[in-house]
């Protein structure tokens, strides 16, 4: 009888499975576009940003776009005031 699983064996008799053979991806991920940007702030925002990031348990980047993401909900009209270039580029991506 053969084993399907091909894992190492440890003294134990037990089988040791590598990570490479559990954390296969079920799915490739879409890569997302991002913006880069270069931000002068006072301290004092730099100091509420990291403590702000910490309490929710991410990064600053993340804490800052989940911000912006959370303003853009709650402003639609925003992309009205885009000019003509921009909407069509929105066209295309929202298809």
């Amino acid at each position: 009888m053969t084993k399907k699983f091909s894992g190492m064996q440890n003294p134990y008799g037990t089988i040791i499975q590598s990570k490479a053979e559990a954390e296969q991806p079920s799915q490739p991920k879409q890569a997302k576009e991002y913006y880069r940007f270069n931000l002068k702030l006072p301290i004092e925002c730099k100091d509420y940003l990291q403590q702000m990031a910490w309490k929710t348990e991410t990064t600053v980047t993340e804490y800052l776009s989940n911000l912006v993401l959370q303003d853009m909900a709650q402003h639609p009209e925003w992309r009205e005031d885009l000019d003509e270039l921009n909407q069509v580029r929105e066209k295309i991506k929202n298809k």
